[in-house]
């Protein structure tokens, strides 16, 4: 037995191996002493306890060996399972650190975004009230001095401004209520053609009909149930993109058509196009990509397209290259009536 070995017995072991060693020596003692009187002469017996002495050694050596690999095979057992419980703590703890981390790393970028958004929303809303000001200021020390279509031009301009304001709050509050959960779905019958083609004419007057919008009506699309809202939102947002950034293009492509159960809306333009790198964060608020800072804009309306596809179970893919345009394919799953 080795000194480490020994030292890992407790008392009550130690105890157990003395007992036992002491009760198999008395027997043998007893009992090899009675049969050797018995059958033996006087000068057999140093023979006999020559034997008897070697017997007794091999006999005490086989029980400790025996004792050993039992306590051994058990103390391999205790450290096996021992070993099990440090390496699933270990492996428990490394998942917990991850997951923390993890945590962290979200809140860090929580928190920039709102420090963003904060920031972004107040310019946005910052510029068209200063234009307001300042229009209405012009109007107020020129009155007597201004015609009556410089005043309604003036008129024009602040009611612009209002409007886009308007547009601004309802698209940061489409954005609070989803970052809330509050952006609810509401299906019913939906003539989906008629909608677009709504869509269609609104888009085309407020644009100044500056693009040809088109749009073939898909007869299987004439009622579908889905969230009329939420459709809207995403068909405005993607048409006034592409409008917005195809300034050299002449028309706009626009199709929704059944595919294998599923609604699938393409809105193509041939204008700037997106590189690889801003397609990765396309849809986050008040986003824009490098190539269109010199274009108005908020950031906010394919985030809310985003969204609204997010709420309504489909999926959205861009396809585009700069001054290649660009195609947002949208696949929304249908709903029973």
């Amino acid at each position: 037995m080795n000194a480490g070995f020994i030292k890992g017995f407790t008392r009550y072991q130690a105890g157990k191996v003395a007992l036992i060693y002491l009760f198999f020596s008395i027997v043998w003692i007893l009992a090899s002493d009675q049969v050797a009187y018995y059958f033996f002469s006087d000068g057999e017996l140093v023979k006999i306890e020559t034997i008897k002495g070697i017997v007794f050694v091999l006999t005490t050596a086989m029980l400790v060996y025996v004792l050993v690999y039992f306590h051994e095979r058990k103390n391999k057992k205790l450290l096996d399972e021992l070993s099990t419980v440090m390496s699933d703590l270990e492996n428990k703890v490394k998942q917990r650190t991850k997951s923390l981390n993890d945590s962290l790393e979200n809140e860090k970028e929580l928190a920039e975004g709102q420090k963003r958004f904060i920031s972004t929303a107040s310019h946005e809303f910052r510029t068209p009230l200063t234009t307001i000001l300042f229009t209405s200021g012009f109007i107020k020390k020129y009155l007597g001095h201004l015609s009556e279509s410089e005043i309604h031009a003036k008129l024009d301009t602040i009611g612009h401004q209002v409007n886009h304001m308007n547009d601004l709050l309802n698209d940061v509050l489409v954005i609070a209520k989803s970052d809330a959960g509050k952006l609810l779905v509401k299906n019913e019958p939906v003539n989906l053609n008629v909608l677009i083609g709504t869509i269609v004419e609104e888009v085309r007057i407020s644009t100044k009909e500056s693009h040809r919008i088109d749009f073939t009506p898909d007869a299987r699309c004439e009622t579908i149930v889905s969230d009329e809202r939420l459709l809207r939102n995403i068909i405005v947002n993607l048409l006034t993109n592409a409008i917005k950034y195809s300034p050299q293009a002449a028309s706009i492509g626009l199709s929704a058509s059944l595919i294998d159960g599923q609604l699938e809306v393409i809105v193509r333009d041939s204008g700037m196009g997106i590189s690889a790198e801003d397609q990765t964060h396309l849809f986050e608020p008040f986003f824009r990509g490098k190539n269109i800072t010199h274009i108005a804009g908020t950031g906010l309306g394919l985030s809310i397209v985003k969204r609204a596809v997010s709420q309504l179970q489909g999926n959205i893919q861009v396809q585009s290259e700069p001054n290649k345009g660009s195609a947002f394919i949208v696949v929304l799953p249908l709903v029973r009536a």
